[in-house]
């Protein structure tokens, strides 16, 4: 009973966050159910749809087809698609109807594969996790069984892997890379504002930084199969970003030597290297006592003494039961308990609330993340 929830909705599943992912890289998305799935994807957890063209389809999974197991239809239907549409590769992404019936998405994809010629893997999702383990596993097989051709090393060239609409608006990874581009480094976010073309350069980055959790497992299968060096963070700031180039990571067991010189309590809650990132930023730059709240999905190795994993809702309330200075994160947190006895800078975040808010993503201060919260506290302090 520890995922019931009374008060916030559930965050995106697993295969929003696998389709997510996949939305600009130029291949077949084939979402392997009965359309219902697919329709939650387009209307409510992907903010590029209606604006940008992808060939993301539904397998329209039927009683029958469940039943019996008909594998062969499926595949019959992706090839014919191949022929009329040309795309890069194909990926069958699961629902909870495959999944529960265990039906064989890594055979059917192995089939596609070897009919039509080109790349085709399987994301065996289920909607039984998140957004951001979904999207993880599609960026790691995408790569996995791409044939990197460039591994020749480019200087100043840089992956920034983990990029998500569901945890970044366009503008905040516009504006991101070009933060690396002021310090003379050339980034290319995985996967917004890329495309499968540059997936075959991807081994020739001087290095990997993984933004959002989305990113770990790509990171780690690129250092295993190609030796390549990563570090995870997001830069809130030029200081972190070139502390970032340099082979630092900016939150974890390495992250910046904190002073805590204020008794300032923050508490920023939502996706764990975002969060951890600004909470570092925080107490490196203003000495205040920031503390990370995991709301998504919790990787324990890179987690520091600042950074806790809050795995349900019950957690969220208690831990907002404490007097918080600032509280910072989507504004659905608000709806809980406890909630108003802290001050609150509200900032958006898709996976969790959509497009409810999408007037109030942020679209200014991105160079300095930390610097507009504490400005945003200097001026409430004064109103209030």
């Amino acid at each position: 009973m520890n995922r019931l929830r009374m008060y916030l909705p559930n965050p995106a599943p697993d295969l929003d966050g696998a389709s997510s992912m996949l939305f600009e890289m130029g291949g077949l998305v084939v979402i392997h159910d009965a359309a219902g799935c697919i329709e939650n994807y387009t209307v409510y957890e992907e903010p590029r749809w209606f604006g940008a063209d992808s060939l993301i389809l539904s397998s329209g999974l039927t009683h029958m087809d469940a039943v019996l197991g008909d594998e062969e239809k499926l595949i019959s239907q992706i090839c014919e698609t191949v022929e009329d549409f040309k795309p890069n590769f194909v990926a069958i992404v699961g629902s909870p109807v495959p999944y529960t019936l265990g039906m064989d998405l890594d055979g059917m994809a192995y089939e596609v594969q070897q009919r039509i010629g080109l790349p085709a893997f399987a994301v065996p999702c289920g909607s039984f996790d998140i957004y951001d383990t979904g999207a993880a596993d599609a960026l790691q097989r995408l790569i996995k069984c791409t044939a990197l051709k460039d591994t020749i090393k480019k200087p100043k060239h840089i992956n920034l892997l983990g990029a998500l609409p569901m945890d970044f608006s366009s503008v905040q990874i516009a504006a991101l890379v070009n933060m690396f581009k002021e310090l003379g480094v050339t980034a290319h976010p995985f996967c917004m504002g890329t495309n499968f073309d540059d997936l075959f350069c991807i081994a020739g980055a001087e290095l990997n930084i993984t933004i959002s959790y989305s990113g770990i497992k790509a990171a780690r299968f690129l250092e295993k199969e190609y030796g390549m060096p990563w570090v995870y963070g997001f830069p809130c700031n030029k200081n972190q970003a070139e502390w970032l180039i340099k082979g630092h990571s900016i939150c974890g067991a390495d992250k910046f030597h904190c002073s805590k010189t204020k008794s300032m309590h923050c508490l920023v809650l939502g996706e764990q290297i975002v969060a951890s990132s600004l909470a570092a930023t925080l107490c490196k730059t203003y000495g205040w006592e920031a503390y990370a709240g995991v709301t998504m999905s919790f990787e324990k190795s890179i987690a520091n003494k600042d950074t806790f994993h809050l795995e349900d809702e019950e957690a969220i309330i208690e831990a907002l039961s404490k007097k918080w200075d600032i509280v910072i994160g989507d504004p659905l947190y608000r709806l809980l308990p406890n909630a108003e006895y802290n001050k609150w800078l509200e900032i958006p975040h898709a996976a969790l609330s959509s497009h409810i808010y999408k007037d109030k993503e942020l679209n200014e201060g991105l160079n300095d993340l930390s610097g507009m919260v504490y400005r945003f506290y200097e001026k409430s302090n004064f109103y209030f």
